[in-house]
C-alpha cells in the first residue's frame, strides 16, 4: 500500500505557528494591569464588604431605631442615619426608599443653605454697608429737605408779614389817593363844566356882538344910501348936511366899536373867510409817480413822499382873486406858500400873476388836508387847507392828546388828523332853512341852512385812520369816508343839535 510522502516542510511551518501564537498570548498577558487581571475579584470584595457594612449598619440602626426616631429632627442629617432614614421612620403613604430619598435631598439642601450663607457673608456685609451708606445719604437729604422746607416756610411767613404790614400802610394811602383822585375829578368836572359854560357864554356874546357888528355895518350903509339920496335932491341938501354930520359922528363911534370888537375881542361879521384853494385841473404827483388832477383825487389816496390825503374840500369860487404861480399852478390869493424860507400868501409871491376876473369862470375850487400838512406841486410847497405852520403848527401839535407817545415830526403832523379830525356818516340829517332836510352827503354849495348860514364848502374826510375808526371794515361796502360842511356862520343843525363847521376845531386852537 502506497503511502503519501511526508512533507517535512509543512510540519516545520506548523511548529513555527504554534510557537508564535504562544509568544503572542504571553505578550498579551504581560500587558494586562493588576485591575485587568483581578478587577472582578476586587469588585466582588467591595460589594461583599459594602453588604457586610450595610447589614452591620442596618442592624446597628435598628437597635437604636426608636431612640433615633424620637429625636429625628436633630438626627435626620447625621451621615450614619441618612442611608437608613426610610427604615428608621417614614410618613404614612411613603415607602422607605422614597422617604430616604426625600430626607437625603432635605439634608443636602440644608447643608447647602449653611454653606451658601457662609459663602455669601462677605457680599451680605458689602450690601449691608452700601445700604447703610445710602440710608445715611437718604437721611441727610431728608434732613436737608426738612431744613429747606422750614426755611421756605419762615421766608414765606416773613414775606407775608412784610406784605401785610405794607398793605396795612398802603390801603389807607390808596383810600386817600382814591379820595384825592375823586376830589380832583370832581374839581376837574366842575372846572370843565364852568369852562364850557364860560365858553358858551363867550360864544353867545361873540355871536351877539357879531350880529351888532353886522347890524352896524348895515345901518351905516343904509345911512350912506339915504345921505346920497338927500344930496341928490337940492331940496334935501339941508337935511343931507345935518345927516352927514350925524353920520360922521355916528360912524366914528361905530368904527371905534367895530375896531374894538374885531381887533381886541376877535369878533368878526359872519362872512365867508378868505379861501385857500386850487383850480380843479391842478396836477399832483402820486406815490406811484403818476399824476392826477385834484378834482379826481379821493380821500385815502397816497401822494408822493408817502403823504396821505386825509380830507378833500370843494368850495365856492365866487369873489376870489386867482393867481398863476410859476406858470404852472392856478391858486387862490390867500393860500400860503413857502418862499425863501418864509411862509407868505400867494398874492405876495414875486412869481405870482393875477388872473383877470373875466378870464376865470370856474364855479368851484378844491383843496386838500394831508398827513404832512403840506401840498407839494412841482417842487413848490404849499400849506394844506388848515394852513398851520411854525407857531400855529406847534400850538396845534401841543393840543393833540397823548402827544407823549409821538416819536417824530412826521407822526406829530399825522396825529393832527388822527386826534383832531372828525366828520359825520353820509346819512346824517342836516336841516335846511325852508324846513326840509338832506343827508349831509347830498348838501350842495349854496344851500341855506336852518341856522341861517350858507354852505360854501363840502368836506370829505378819510375815515379809517381817525382815532376810534382804527379797525378793519367788516364789510367792503362800508363807506371809507366821513362828511362835514363849511358854513358862512360856522353853524349847522343835525338831530336837534347845533354843530360847528369843519374849521372850528383848528380855529379854536389857533
Amino acid at each position: 500500500m502506497n503511502q503519501p510522502p511526508i512533507n517535512v516542510n509543512n510540519n516545520v511551518n506548523n511548529n513555527l505557528d504554534y510557537a508564535g501564537m504562544s509568544e503572542y498570548v504571553n505578550e498579551l498577558y504581560d500587558k494586562l494591569s493588576y485591575y485587568d487581571m483581578y478587577g472582578s475579584t476586587i469588585m466582588v470584595f467591595i460589594i461583599i464588604t459594602l453588604v457586610v457594612f450595610f447589614l452591620y449598619g442596618y442592624f446597628q440602626i435598628m437597635r437604636v431605631r426608636e431612640e433615633v426616631a424620637g429625636d429625628w429632627q436633630n438626627q435626620r442629617c447625621d451621615p450614619k442615619y441618612i442611608p437608613f432614614a426610610g427604615f428608621i421612620t417614614h410618613p404614612d403613604g411613603t415607602t422607605p426608599f422614597e422617604y430616604t430619598s426625600e430626607n437625603f435631598q432635605y439634608c443636602i439642601q440644608d447643608l447647602q443653605k449653611g454653606v451658601a450663607g457662609e459663602a455669601m457673608q462677605p457680599l451680605n456685609y458689602l450690601v449691608s454697608g452700601v445700604t447703610g451708606a445710602l440710608n445715611i445719604i437718604s437721611s441727610s437729604i431728608q434732613k436737608t429737605r426738612e431744613f429747606i422746607n422750614i426755611l421756605r416756610k419762615n421766608i414765606r411767613k416773613f414775606a407775608e408779614d412784610v406784605l401785610h404790614k405794607i398793605l396795612n400802610v398802603m390801603i389807607p394811602l390808596q383810600s386817600l389817593f382814591i379820595s384825592l383822585s375823586d376830589m380832583l375829578g370832581k374839581t376837574q368836572g366842575i372846572m370843565t363844566a364852568g369852562l364850557y359854560t364860560f365858553l358858551g357864554m363867550y360864544d353867545t356874546l361873540k355871536s351877539l356882538l357879531g350880529s351888532i357888528v353886522e347890524l352896524t355895518v348895515v345901518m351905516l350903509m343904509a345911512m350912506v344910501i339915504i345921505i346920497v339920496g338927500l344930496w341928490s335932491i337940492p331940496i334935501g341938501w339941508p337935511a343931507a348936511a345935518s345927516a352927514s354930520a350925524i353920520y360922521v359922528v355916528f360912524a366914528l363911534l361905530l368904527s371905534i366899536l367895530i375896531v374894538f370888537l374885531t381887533e381886541v375881542m376877535g369878533i368878526k361879521s359872519s362872512s365867508v373867510p378868505k379861501l385857500r384853494c386850487f383850480d380843479k385841473d391842478t396836477l399832483l404827483k402820486m406815490s406811484d409817480n403818476t399824476h392826477k388832477k385834484i378834482i379826481d383825487i379821493n380821500v385815502g389816496d397816497m401822494l408822493a413822499n408817502n403823504t396821505l390825503v386825509t380830507a378833500k374840500m370843494k368850495v365856492d369860487a365866487a369873489g376870489l382873486r386867482m393867481f398863476v404861480l410859476d406858470d404852472t399852478v392856478t391858486v387862490s390869493e390867500s393860500h400860503i406858500v413857502l418862499y425863501q424860507g418864509q411862509w407868505i400868501p400867494v398874492k405876495n409871491h414875486p412869481l405870482a400873476v393875477e388872473i383877470l376876473k373875466d378870464e376865470y369862470s370856474e364855479p368851484f375850487l378844491y383843496c386838500l388836508n394831508t398827513s404832512s400838512k403840506e401840498i407839494i406841486i412841482n417842487d413848490i410847497i404849499f400849506t394844506d387847507w388848515d394852513e398851520i405852520y411854525e407857531r400855529s403848527l406847534t400850538a396845534v401839535i401841543n393840543a393833540v392828546p397823548q402827544n407823549i407817545f409821538i416819536k417824530n415830526a412826521a407822526e406829530q403832523k399825522a396825529n393832527i388828523h388822527r386826534y383832531l379830525d372828525a366828520g359825520f356818516e353820509s346819512d346824517t340829517v342836516v336841516y335846511l332853512f325852508d324846513g326840509t332836510n338832506k343827508a349831509i352827503k347830498d348838501v350842495q354849495i349854496g344851500d341855506k341852512l336852518s341856522t341861517r348860514g350858507i354852505v360854501y364848502g363840502i368836506v370829505e374826510i378819510e375815515k379809517d385812520t381817525i382815532l376810534g375808526n382804527l379797525k378793519e371794515r367788516e364789510e367792503e361796502k362800508e363807506e371809507k369816508r366821513l362828511y362835514h360842511l363849511l358854513v358862512s356862520n360856522k353853524l349847522f343843525e343835525t338831530k336837534g343839535k347845533i354843530i360847528r363847521d369843519y374849521n372850528d376845531k383848528i380855529d379854536s386852537i389857533i
